[in-house]
This record gives C-alpha cells, structure tokens and sequence, in this order.
C-alpha cells in the first residue's frame, strides 16, 4: 500500500510539473490584438559534449514578429544574441473600467494598483490615450553582470539599447508619466536616468 501511495505521489509530481513547464512555454507568446502581430519567444538551442541531439532550453533569446495573415516574419535581436530576455513589455490597449493601460501578459486582479509587478507604476486613474508603440526588453548575461535595456517600434524597427542595470540600480516603466526610469543607489547622491516610452 506505501509502495502505491509513494508511485501516485510521483506520478502527481511529474504530472504537476510537465504542467508547469507547459505554461512557461505557452507565455512566451504574446499577441498584440490591436495590429494583429503575434511575439513568439524564440528558445535557446543548445547541443551537449556527450551527444550531438539539440536540446531545447526555456531560455528566451530572440522574439520573432509573426503576422497571421501574411505569413510574415521578422526576428526583433540579430541572430548572434545570446544574451536571455528575462521581460518584454508592451502595452496593448487602455481599459476604460480601471482606467489603466493594459500590457501584454496581464493579470486579471481584482485591485490592479496593489498587485501590478513592481516595474510597473503609475498605470492607474489615467486618462484615455493610445498605446505607445514601443516595446521594452530586460537582457541578462550570467550572474553578477549588468542587465541590459532595450527598446524598439512594435514593428521591431529603431532597435536600441537605452542602459546597462547593475546590481545597484533598478528600473521602472511609469506609464502615467511614459518614461523609463533606472535608479542608481548611493544615499544622498542616489542618481535617476529617465528615458523616454
């Protein structure tokens, strides 16, 4: 009976975590409804010494524009990017129940301005505009080195890197006020860089 019990409990975690992994996959495609475009996460592949299959990683390093009706594709970073895209964000249209911008990947809270990802502030009691047409993107290296910050047009053109982030600095999107914000840390000659969104 312990050996069924213990094999069911294995079965639930393989079942919990291949559903997981699932989910993870499916976020790496966003969707711009407004001008029809999907941003399909493309993964790192890799091969190992010990055997020349390609292993697929869940590491993101490119994002491929898809348009549904043309077929057409563009990639946003040239190929030779090896550095993991840890965020993008876009904003898709403004929702006038909470009059707030809504970006891709949202979550549907019940009280937003309490629950939204601490990179992003200011995105209630707003008033109506469009979206802008940008599109920002964090890039890590590895450990202990400085992340960087990308932006470019939703069509994936005007491709520019903004800043580096190092461990002391951190980041923001202010909707309200459309501005990027990167923070440097060092108390009274504690530093703000703005860029425009």
């Amino acid at each position: 009976m312990r050996k069924a019990n213990i094999v069911i409990l294995l079965i639930s975690f393989s079942a919990f975590l291949f559903a997981g992994i699932g989910g993870y996959i499916n976020k790496s495609v966003s969707e711009d409804p407004i001008n029809n475009r999907l941003y399909i996460g493309i993964n790192e592949i890799s091969t190992s010494r010990f055997s020349e299959k390609e292993k697929i990683k869940y590491d993101i390093i490119n994002y491929m524009i898809f348009d549904p009706v043309s077929g057409e594709k563009t990639f946003i970073f040239p190929e030779s990017n090896e550095k993991v895209i840890s965020t993008m964000l876009f904003e898709i249209e403004f929702d006038t129940s909470d009059n707030r911008m809504v970006l891709n990947g949202d979550m549907n809270y019940s009280d937003y301005k309490y629950y939204a990802p601490n990179f992003i502030i200011n995105n209630f009691d707003l008033t109506k505009r469009e979206p802008r047409n940008k599109i920002v993107f964090l890039l890590s290296h590895g450990f202990n080195k400085p992340q960087e910050l990308w932006i470019c047009t939703k069509e994936g053109t005007s491709l520019e890197m903004l800043t580096k982030v190092d461990s002391k600095e951190s980041w923001h999107l202010d909707i309200k006020n459309q501005k990027i914000r990167v923070i440097t840390q060092a108390g009274i000659n504690t530093t703000v860089k703005e860029y425009d969104w």
